[in-house]
């Protein structure tokens, strides 16, 4: 772009590296102007407040006259910033000084930045728009997860970038929907090279690093300025967040002069000191521009208004969880009836305090309370009851296809030998490319929200369904109870866990149900009855996908280890209180996805415990997704094939049919297949009550159809 002739307008979501472009252009005109006799000029619109010939005189420090005899004689590139296409009268008065300007002067050529929402929605103008029609237009993405590696391999020169670090920072920024712009990736690593031991201990553990690490929150800079330090721009934020909150407007935003009068009246009220580090701005002024240089809040005008609003959602959740802390009637409202619509603020308040009851106390009461309303009525010491003695049958619905064949049952068990069960581990192995596609699916959400803009609205609480109140009702309580790590009452602890676990199949269970009707009904979306099919059968498989990313960390380990061997330990003896087959497995491959030191010696209980087509093929998936995932030629890479071996020949014992496998020789058929199923869930995903589901059976389809 730099040694070009044309004219290009660079378009994409804010931070995404569009104004570093325009530098690295700058500097490399510029450090060539002996050169090639070409004069670099560097403008942004958002400052710009003269016509672009005055504007090029004060950026070279020129005469109007010197500027016309430079700009007539020599080759000239405006570097501009910020170009506004939003349809208004100002961008088009904009757009067609710079159209004038470059026909009026043909020595003068523009390399400009626009800032696109939504998948092109706003550069559409710029095609419709006569003034750039002859403009090159370039679009710049979010970060795949191929560009994220060749950042880390980089930045981290004495780390190898491996699959596990990827990984985290994948679901990290998924859990917190943070964009992957090249700045967050950028403030990731740094956090991580900073501190090497660095792992997030929770969500609000993660945000506050971003946060003070954007304040840099112990440079020599902060510590001068102690009369307004970290923590008071922390709680000033709270502060801010909570009146966004109430205010409700579009993103949540505030106004200029709104969030100035709340900064002079905390002040006030709290009778604080503040340093005017700029003496030309008042200090509400001064902090604002201090928060958006910080990329705390972001700014925007609109009907000629400057407004101000939270970068990211997570920033804004995180502040509402500071605030919790700061006034007590906000905590009592966010922990009431309407906790539903607070479930980010309230995991961010679990981290913040990681060894307060009351918070796991209510978030189970309350769990407890929504699934006996909303199944069965029962009393509610009645329905806890059934919960601690897994009194519902769930083993019964799940397997009532048992007499089905297994897929396993598709392979010649008799000819598989150690050579042909390597080969056959080997074709399911997932590919980095794969894991890079699975990835990137994962990070596609939070770009799509960051493009457009927007911070999700919060539900009314009457708006909320039946089935959502439930699924909503036990992630939040999984969500406390994964936070409070430092909680000492063990033994509830124990127990909610168990009652987590207990309504969450409980819920997949009426979603179960809900594809049973789908299939015997007579309805012609034949796509909708083999989704609903597909659901009847690995629905379980999906479900613990969706409880690890709710509830996966290696903290919670020994929770779960101690109720696994309650279970293990008593198989088999009297006067003990049984927990259902459904329930044990779900448990057993939720601590295997959690990576536990015994996951092993329970995949292989689980394996002697369990017998039917539909144990068998959940296990069976489940060991091939672990070994697929797991480090080529590692150790346990070859326990999970024994544990694959060891199932397959259980299921070759005893007296049904072994039928020889059929290949599929055409990998295109394959192909089309996956890209098939890939359509349909697509279609059917905002209609149906699958999408929940969605991104983990994105990750299904990939690997199930070569599997099978």
């Amino acid at each position: 772009m730099a040694q070009s002739d044309e004219n290009y307008i660079l378009f994409g979501p804010k931070e995404i590296g569009k104004t570093t472009i325009l530098y690295k252009i700058y500097k490399n005109i510029f450090n060539q102007i002996d050169e090639k006799r070409v004069i670099p000029v560097f403008l942004d619109m958002n400052n710009t407040k003269n016509n672009l010939k005055k504007e090029i005189s004060n950026f070279l420090a020129l005469s109007n006259s010197k500027t016309d005899n430079l700009v007539s004689n020599y080759k000239i590139v405006l570097l501009i910033d910020n170009i506004k296409i939003d349809g208004s009268e100002q961008s088009r008065i904009s757009l067609e000084q710079i159209s004038k300007f470059i026909k009026t002067n043909p020595n003068v050529r523009v390399i400009g930045t626009t800032t696109s929402y939504g998948d092109f929605e706003s550069s559409g103008k710029i095609y419709e728009n006569d003034s750039l029609s002859t403009f090159t237009k370039i679009n710049i993405e979010f970060f795949g997860t191929r560009e994220i590696k060749d950042l880390m391999s980089k930045w981290l020169v004495s780390d190898n970038s491996s699959k596990k670090e990827i990984s985290d920072l994948v679901r990290n920024f998924h859990s917190l929907n943070i964009p992957s712009t090249p700045l967050s990736v950028s403030l990731y690593l740094w956090i991580y090279e900073k501190q090497s031991d660095f792992r997030p201990v929770n969500n609000a553990n993660l945000v506050r690093n971003f946060v003070e690490k954007s304040f840099e929150k112990h440079s020599m800079n902060e510590i001068y300025l102690s009369e307004f330090d970290y923590t008071n721009k922390e709680n000033l934020l709270a502060c801010i967040a909570f009146n966004m909150l109430n205010h409700d407007d579009k993103n949540y935003r505030l106004s200029k002069q709104t969030i100035i009068s709340i900064v002079k009246e905390e002040v006030n009220k709290k009778k604080m000191t503040v340093v005017h580090v700029d003496g030309k701005l008042e200090f509400g002024e001064w902090i604002l521009k201090h928060y958006e240089a910080k990329g705390i809040l972001i700014s925007d005008m609109d009907n000629n208004t400057q407004y101000y609003r939270f970068k990211l959602k997570c920033f804004f959740d995180y502040f509402l969880a500071v605030y919790m802390r700061i006034d007590p009637e906000f905590k009592k409202k966010v922990f009431s009836s309407d906790y539903l619509i607070y479930e980010d603020e309230i995991e961010y308040y679990a981290g913040l305090n990681r060894h307060e009851q009351f918070i796991l106390d209510f978030a189970y009461e309350e769990m407890i309370e929504i699934f006996r309303n909303l199944i069965d009525g029962k009393d509610k010491d009645l329905f806890e009851q059934i919960i601690l003695e897994s009194k519902i049958d769930f083993s019964s619905y799940f397997n009532k296809y048992k007499e089905n064949k297994s897929f396993v049952d598709l392979i010649n068990l008799k000819n598989v030998d150690d050579h042909s069960l390597d080969n056959i581990l080997k074709k399911n192995k997932i590919t980095d490319e794969k894991k890079d596609s699975q990835n990137d699916v994962l990070l596609n959400h939070p770009n799509i929200s960051y493009d457009k803009g927007e911070i999700e609205t919060k539900d009314k609480i009457n708006e909320i369904s039946p089935l959502e109140r439930l699924q909503k009702s036990w992630m939040i309580c999984a969500r406390v109870l994964k936070n409070l790590d430092e909680l000492s009452d063990g033994e509830f602890k124990l127990m909610a866990f168990k009652g987590i676990v207990y309504c969450s199949i409980l819920t997949l269970l009426l979603l179960h149900k809900q594809s049973e009707i789908i299939v015997d009904s007579d309805d012609e979306n034949e796509e909708l009855i083999e989704l609903a099919s597909f659901f009847i059968r690995f629905g379980l498989l999906l479900h613990g996908n969706i409880f690890y990313t709710v509830m996966g960390t290696n903290k919670i380990n020994g929770l779960v280890d101690e109720y696994i061997s309650s279970f293990v330990s008593n198989d088999g003896k009297s006067n003990i209180v049984m927990v259902d087959p459904i329930e044990q497995l779900f448990t057993i491959l939720f601590y295997a996805d959690n990576k536990g030191v015994n996951s092993l010696n329970y995949l292989n209980y689980a394996i002697k415990k369990f017998d039917g087509s539909f144990y068998t093929d959940i296990l069976f998936f489940k060991l091939n997704m672990l070994h697929s995932e797991a480090e080529t030629d590692t150790r346990i890479e070859s326990n999970y094939r024994e544990l694959i071996s060891q199932l397959m020949k259980k299921r070759s014992k005893g007296n049904h049919v072994v039928i020889q496998s059929k290949q599929i020789s055409n990998q295109q058929k394959e192909t089309e297949e996956r890209d098939r199923k890939k359509r349909l869930i697509e279609k059917n995903i905002r209609s149906s009550f699958y999408f929940l589901y969605f991104l983990v059976y994105i990750r299904y389809i990939i690997f199930l159809p070569k599997a099978i």
